[in-house]
């Protein structure tokens, strides 16, 4: 019994210190943000087969829109190789660019967003499901 008791206050122990060892969750790592988001919207919604009109919503990591950008956009059937489009999208203020596609078939795509402005270079992919 007495051995049962020892081994069981050893193990309390060794509990209490990882637990007191573990502290909580690690804090996110600023160096891992976006430094842009990208909020995507289209008429007609959903997507359909067609033409498509895409606006994007583009702010920096504080909300702000971003202004000025060079946004190029590709999109590629990801069940169909050589199904791809690609253009610049044209800026509408207050952080919108706007670009149209005519989808010839439905299914699943994949935009791929460019952003560029100053020294700011970044991509980003979104699924698009074409109904």
């Amino acid at each position: 019994m007495r051995q049962f008791i020892g081994f069981f206050l050893v193990l309390f122990s060794v509990a209490l210190v990882l637990a007191a060892c573990s502290g909580g969750a690690a804090p996110a790592d600023p160096g891992n943000a976006k430094p842009v988001v990208i909020q995507i919207s289209s008429v007609p919604d959903p997507a359909l087969v067609g033409d498509v009109a895409f606006t994007l919503l583009i702010t920096d990591k504080d909300g702000a829109p971003l202004e000025g950008a060079r946004v190029d956009i590709g999109v590629d059937h990801t069940d169909m190789t050589g199904m791809s489009m690609s253009g610049p999208a044209t800026e509408q203020g207050d952080g919108q660019y706007a670009i149209s596609a005519n989808f010839s078939m439905s299914g699943n795509w994949k935009m791929t967003v460019y952003v560029r402005k100053d020294s700011l270079d970044y991509k980003e992919d979104f699924d698009l499901k074409i109904q």
